[in-house]
């Protein structure tokens, strides 16, 4: 799901409403094009809009008139939609919940943060019975470059899955979350 970008009258939250009277109007401490751009980000109504089931009328949620407004993007993002795909969400955590039952390094083992500093990246290897690991997460809304330590384990070892395709340009795409066996390292 995404979020929505809606008009400030069409907000229930009562936080966006009385938030929206004490800084844009009374204090003016923020415009209300910065404050919209806020309530787009991390407006609580973004988690309040009906579910998203399918593309028919009202994203399938009700026949009768939903207490709150449909998600605009409810006929190309949907629970069905995503259930038949090979690259959704879903198929993704069936993939890691596979490997979680058949490979022992992901429950049991060492684990031993790397780039703990990095803002962006989240990454830490398992190791298990001489099997390693590496597990890499981009925080982030932008491209990031991987270290040169990071590039240097990735290089001839295999993936054992990324939720997007690696270009191994040494780059991690926004939100890229992969996970690459570096035994022989």
């Amino acid at each position: 799901m995404t979020n929505i970008k809606l008009e400030l009258k069409e907000y229930d939250d009562v936080e966006i409403q009385n938030n929206y009277r004490e800084l844009v109007q009374k204090n003016k401490t923020i415009s209300h094009e910065d404050f919209m751009k806020a309530v787009y980000q991390i407006g609580r109504d973004n988690a309040r809009t009906p579910m998203q089931w399918n593309d028919s009328t009202n994203a399938g949620f009700t026949k009768s008139i939903p207490w709150f407004t449909v998600n605009p993007r409810y006929q190309e993002i949907n629970a069905e939609a995503d259930l038949s795909s090979e690259k959704s969400i879903y198929s993704y955590y069936q993939q890691l919940i596979k490997l979680r039952h058949e490979h022992e390094i992901m429950v049991e083992g060492d684990v031993q943060m790397v780039l703990e500093d990095d803002e962006n990246i989240f990454a830490y290897t398992r190791s298990y019975k001489g099997q390693s690991w590496l597990i890499l997460a981009n925080m982030s809304e932008k491209i990031i470059n991987l270290p040169e330590q990071i590039r240097e384990l990735l290089v001839g070892n295999n993936m054992v899955l990324s939720n997007v395709k690696y270009t191994e340009e040494g780059n991690l795409s926004p939100y890229q979350a992969m996970i690459v066996d570096i035994s022989r390292v």
